[in-house]
């Protein structure tokens, strides 16, 4: 099975350039990469003339404020079908984690990669819900719900989108919009699935702060008729 990447990026050349060496790797497994570029700056324009994979690039346009929602909306509606891994610029793969998937993957699942925080030079970051080795998950804090719904390494299928409507472009900013559409696709029958065997590293950054708006919206929907079974 080959899977379509969607990526997102802005003014990230350095590390978009490690998510792409990452890639060609496991270049058997994947189908096309579709990039969005939110009207990068750093060259990035440039350089995707190099870029040896089946590429769809999508230069945005520049909006007045974040608007990640839309921006991840555009790419993923330029997916024809099939098998989809959501990644954003600021990480990569391990060299197995195409394979893996193409291998492991269960239909109807709404899934996630199995995240790990590293630093530029590639060493792990504990955080709160790891220890320091890669393989060991703190059972105690593993059950953050962001592991199975963060947006950055979703595994999902174009039909599923489809079926639920994609991102809800209500959310702006940042914060809870992924939580928002795995709630979705739970409530239109599909499974929520952790692939532990697809490793995606994070370059450790600072936390971005949810927004308010963000935080009220996902509250009225969990609190009132939005997720209800």
């Amino acid at each position: 099975m080959k899977i379509t990447i969607v990526s997102l990026t802005y003014n990230q050349l350095p590390q978009l350039k490690k998510l792409y060496e990452s890639l060609l790797k496991q270049k058997d497994y994947i189908k096309e990469w579709v990039l969005y570029d939110d009207v990068s700056t750093d060259g990035t324009k440039e350089w995707v003339k190099e870029i040896k994979l089946p590429l769809k690039y999508i230069y945005g346009e520049k909006r007045p404020s974040v608007h990640l929602t839309a921006n991840i909306n555009c790419a993923l509606k330029a997916v024809s079908d099939g098998l989809i891994l959501l990644i954003f610029a600021d990480s990569y793969l391990r060299e197995d984690a195409l394979k893996n998937l193409s291998e492991s993957y269960i239909p109807n699942t709404f899934g996630n990669a199995y995240k790990l925080n590293v630093t530029q030079e590639g060493k792990f970051v504990s955080k709160h819900y790891l220890f320091e080795s890669e393989d060991v998950v703190n059972i105690m804090s593993s059950s953050e719900p962001w592991q199975l719904c963060s947006g950055n390494g979703m595994i999902t299928t174009k039909d599923i989108l489809e079926r639920i409507g994609y991102f809800d472009e209500e959310y702006r900013g940042y914060g809870v919009d992924d939580y928002d559409i795995a709630m979705r696709a739970l409530m239109n029958g599909a499974l929520l699935f952790l692939y532990a065997n697809v490793k995606v590293y994070h370059i450790d950054h600072p936390t971005k702060e949810t927004s308010s708006d963000n935080k009220r919206r996902y509250s009225a929907k969990m609190n009132g008729e939005g997720y209800r079974l």
